[in-house]
């Protein structure tokens, strides 16, 4: 008899039980025979012979139950350990190359609940480092290595970094590499790839995470100032391709330390290709002493320029110079 089977002939028993002790007077704690309810999403990351599945709660869940099979029927799957209190366990002793088929299921003390939809991954198919990001205007570049065998790919999105929450762009792609488009600009989102090989996954890369520009970046070449204007509340951005491990002095003129030609007092931020990462962030003067930062890979250097106050407005210039 499956143990499922098992506890739904339990339950009546109990009913019939706790009915005939409260005849006799004796006093019986409250049972909880609401069934916990379906995991609503699970995802994998693969391993070394292993998969490691995590889950979003259920309702009235104490514990959970894993179990897996290597066709796509719960009722011949193998249970994997014991109760999980957590939300997350690694399903180990796996065999490197088959695709794994993985359901979760919430318990209480006296109810068990429905299996989750299963998710299938392959031990040994996987990404070792997450997707690179190039920021854009309100936009990311994601590109990705190539995995053997792999026959498409998915991209997974989240503005947080809980790949549980996190949301398909698009459908499969053949290619490797996508865009994620943002319409507000200045978001940072973290990224997942995915990689389908048959039946299985490769389950979740390692996330990166990026931030969008809020406009598109004006490309500046070296020594000659670039002139900008803000109004209030704006950000202007600007890039130049940086060589790894050299370093470039970034200056501004503004109206507060500068030649007296312009009108803005604004503030200054060095990022890194990823618009996130900063070299340097929120520097107000920047005419006589400039924000100085040394390349930590041959990738695109971004400038943001903002007021120095979100009432700030009128005109800078910018340039970039080489010690």
């Amino acid at each position: 008899m499956h143990r499922r089977d098992f506890y739904r002939l339990l339950r009546p028993a109990l009913f019939s039980i706790s009915l005939f002790a409260l005849l006799l007077g004796c006093q019986v704690p409250a049972l909880n025979l609401v069934q916990p309810s379906v995991p609503a999403k699970t995802v994998l990351f693969s391993g070394e012979n292993q998969l490691s599945i995590h889950w979003q709660t259920a309702g009235g869940a104490e514990a959970y139950e894993v179990w897996y099979n290597t066709t796509e029927d719960a009722e011949s799957a193998i249970r994997f350990g014991g109760d999980v209190t957590g939300t997350s366990t690694v399903v180990t002793g796996l065999t490197n190359g088959t695709a794994y088929y993985i359901w979760v299921r919430g318990k209480s003390a006296s109810v068990i609940g429905k299996f989750s939809p299963p998710s299938c991954g392959i031990p040994g198919f996987y990404f070792t480092a997450g997707p690179t990001l190039t920021a854009g205007d309100h936009r990311i570049e994601a590109s990705w290595t190539a995995l053997p065998g792999a026959t498409a790919y998915q991209v997974w999105y989240c503005v947080w970094s809980n790949p549980l929450d996190a949301v398909q762009y698009g459908g499969d792609i053949a290619d490797i590499s996508a865009a994620i488009t943002d319409s507000t600009g200045g978001q940072t989102f973290y990224v997942w790839v995915c990689a389908k090989k048959g039946a299985g996954t490769s389950g979740f890369s390692p996330a990166s995470s990026a931030r969008t520009l809020g406009s598109k970046p004006q490309p500046i070449g070296f020594n000659a100032w670039t002139p900008g204007d803000l109004s209030s509340a704006e950000e202007r951005w600007y890039s130049f391709n940086a060589i790894s491990g050299a370093t470039y002095n970034i200056y501004w003129d503004d109206s507060l330390n500068g030649s007296g030609a312009y009108t803005c007092n604004v503030k200054v931020s060095a990022y890194h290709a990823d618009g996130r990462t900063v070299y340097f962030t929120d520097y107000n003067s920047g005419y006589n002493t400039p924000g100085t930062i040394t390349a930590a890979a041959s990738e695109l250097v971004y400038i943001k320029v903002q007021g120095y106050t979100s009432f700030s407005s009128g005109t800078f210039a910018v340039r970039v110079t080489q010690p």
